[in-house]
């Protein structure tokens, strides 16, 4: 289905190339006047080692066989004249087959410009002056008369059955159209664009061993698809992958997506850059109320997630569905990932960030796994839940770098509530999430506005361990002035959220000694912190847990991320209290707490 989309979306699009014709860069015009005399060469370089701009020129995919173009192409065919380490008899037939090309295109069309091409070829090709520094190397095409013969209908409609039947005398049921056509041995048309991949583009459909061949069928007769559709699906995906909102990169893979109607909200803007008044924008849906939202529930959406491998594009997801629907999926992954900033603000994270959580954040060049990418967008398009696979990683991530970010704690939220609700669990290690329905679709909804925040009705032991944590490094940065070069996150962090038992009791200990400082020289501090104490370690009845399992440590890495922002809102409540002259004396040492 992927590929009959893409042909219907060529039907779509404006400026559609002819067949067999693609944007070529072309550095020399050779003019001519009406009888084939040289005019002149135009160098159309900007400078040198720089190609001349393109044009819609008579194109295809050629090998190592000798393969003339249509009135453009390089020196070697064009004038016979080749590079320095051109074999002379290969220049020689490639001059030759050129011109025979050329020669029949005049046999069957009458076009007299072709006709004036022709006789500049066989009569006057000696009276030709190149240029000085000509490049046999870059593409030459024709004037005559100041009009390129190539844009005429007749030599576009010859050019189209000629490249496209070839020497194939095979006919076979094309997998696009259906029709019975002569196949493709190579697809027209190289998909470029894709992250990872060679410029020079890659295949979308291609065989080069005999694991890969069915019947005897070589290269893209695998998959038999005619000329035409070849052209037109090629030229689509190449489209899409060209246009800012039609395409999104987050390597190693790209995201593409297109509709038959015009989208009320813009995809890659929102995946991109996930701009707060952005997103709640989109989450109100101002279009709902709209006539236009009834055609939104018929139709249709499609995107599909590619990746390059090798010299071959990879289709890892494909999505076929509504536009209602994509929007309903996109708003339950906002859902999922929002959390509150230090000023009590929703906000959302772009899709690279989350992506990123998965990898060293130190690393510049290494990319997240393409898995990670296709799982995010799984979610934010198709809906259902984040695997266990991404949660691993962000965790074990987390673990060497002894700190929760907002991207770390986002994409754990993610996993923990989207596999709440599609596991049907209703109470699962002290958290009750709760599912209601939007025309037909989970809407996530769990006490303190989906983990948005810090919810202290949460009993599970490990989320409460890891807001304990917090509430101990809060009081060592705070007793010390935040003067600390090493705290204890940094030393015990992934002891602390595998094996609490263990570590917990020497880390209370040295907290009492901070408490007491706290208490004489910041009584705001001490009392807020002794509180935060005492609430938790009265909700740990069965003491401290001796091992926590991989979801349990997200769920703690989650409490101390709650808890570390929780207390960073209330010292910049403080600070900006104190700046006002309201912060009261029983509230000294609170501010620090905006310090961490």
């Amino acid at each position: 289905m992927f590929l009959q989309r893409l042909r219907e979306y060529a039907e779509q699009m404006e400026n559609l190339p002819p067949p067999m014709y693609q944007r070529v860069a072309v550095s020399y015009v050779i003019a001519l006047d009406a009888e084939g005399r040289p005019q002149g060469v135009i160098s159309r370089k900007p400078q040198k080692n720089k190609r001349g701009p393109e044009e819609m020129v008579p194109d295809l995919k050629r090998s190592v066989a000798i393969s003339p173009k249509l009135l453009v192409d390089n020196a070697e065919y064009v004038l016979g004249i080749g590079r320095a380490d051109s074999n002379p008899e290969r220049v020689r037939q490639q001059h030759a087959a050129f011109v025979a090309l050329v020669q029949d295109c005049v046999e069957q069309t009458g076009n007299g410009r072709v006709q004036a091409v022709l006789r500049f070829l066989t009569e006057f090709r000696d009276q030709l002056v190149l240029p000085d520094e000509f490049d046999p190397s870059e593409n030459i095409m024709f004037e005559v008369e100041k009009r390129n013969p190539v844009n005429d209908p007749d030599v576009q409609r010859y050019w189209a059955k000629k490249a496209a039947t070839g020497a194939d005398a095979l006919l076979m049921q094309c997998l696009v159209c259906g029709e019975m056509r002569p196949p493709v041995a190579r697809l027209p048309i190289s998909i470029k664009g894709i992250y990872g991949g060679p410029s020079s583009g890659m295949a979308l459909i291609s065989a080069n061993a005999q694991a890969f061949e069915s019947y005897g069928l070589e290269a893209s007769l695998i998959a038999p698809t005619c000329e035409d559709c070849g052209q037109r699906f090629g030229n689509a995906l190449n489209t899409l992958l060209k246009q800012d909102d039609t395409h999104l990169t987050v390597a190693p893979v790209v995201y593409i997506f297109w509709a038959r109607e015009p989208l009320p909200f813009s995809v890659t803007s929102l995946l991109s850059q996930a701009e707060a008044q952005d997103v709640q924008a989109f989450l109100q849906a101002p279009w709902r109320g709209q006539p236009e939202a009834a055609q939104m529930q018929v139709s249709p959406f499609y995107a599909a997630v590619l990746s390059a491998s090798g010299a071959r594009v990879a289709v890892r997801d494909w999505l076929e569905t509504t536009l209602d629907a994509a929007q309903t999926h996109l708003e339950r992954y906002f859902q999922l990932q929002r959390l509150k900033d230090a000023k009590g603000e929703d906000r959302f994270l772009p899709l690279y960030r989350l992506a990123r959580a998965t990898i060293n954040s130190k690393s510049q060049r290494e990319d997240p796994p393409a898995q990670v990418v296709e799982a995010l967008l799984h979610v934010a398009m198709h809906g259902g839940k984040l695997p266990d696979g991404v949660l691993y990683q962000v965790v074990r991530r987390v673990r060497s770098e002894g700190q929760v970010t907002d991207a770390h704690a986002a994409v754990i939220k993610m996993a923990l509530l989207s596999q709440f609700v599609e596991e049907g669990n209703h109470n699962m290690d002290g958290i009750e999430p709760v599912a209601s329905r939007k025309n037909g679709e989970h809407r996530i909804g769990a006490h303190a506005e989906d983990l948005t925040i810090l919810d202290e009705t949460i009993t599970a032991p490990a989320y409460l361990c890891g807001r304990l944590l917090s509430v101990l490094e809060s009081l060592q940065r705070v007793a010390l002035d935040n003067k600390v070069n090493a705290t204890i996150v940094d030393r015990y962090y992934g002891t602390a959220s595998s094996a609490p038992a263990s570590v917990f009791g020497r880390l209370m200990r040295n907290g009492q000694a901070h408490l007491g400082k706290l208490r004489r020289d910041k009584p705001g501090a001490f009392n807020r912190l002794d509180k935060q104490l005492q609430e938790i370690m009265g909700s740990l009845k069965a003491g401290f847990p001796t091992t926590l399992d991989m979801k349990q440590q997200a769920l703690f890495a989650l409490g101390y991320y709650h808890q570390k922002a929780d207390d960073i809102r209330a010292g910049l409540a403080a600070k900006e209290a104190r700046k006002q002259g309201k912060l009261s004396e029983a509230d000294t040492g609170m501010e620090d707490l905006a310090g961490q």
